[in-house]
């Protein structure tokens, strides 16, 4: 199994915008999730003191693609 991994800011735009990128990423890469996780955090901002709260949402999916059916040659 492989990961990609999504962060987001927590706010109305960046998550519409995590929305697209993981649709894309989708519609791009063809591959069939088989675990979801979503967190939720705080990332430490270098610019100031404080944290922003974050999203976190990890994808797990085959490397390899759709398997053939036991018996099915391709």
């Amino acid at each position: 199994m492989r990961a990609q991994t999504f962060l987001a800011q927590i706010s109305l735009e960046s998550l519409r915008t995590m929305d697209e990128q993981i649709n894309n990423w989708l519609d791009r890469t063809k591959v069939r999730p088989k675990l979801i996780n979503q967190v939720f955090g705080y990332e430490r901002q270098h610019h100031h003191e404080g944290e922003e709260p974050v999203m976190v949402i990890t994808v797990w999916y085959d490397a390899a693609g759709p398997r053939p059916e036991p018996g099915v040659e391709p």
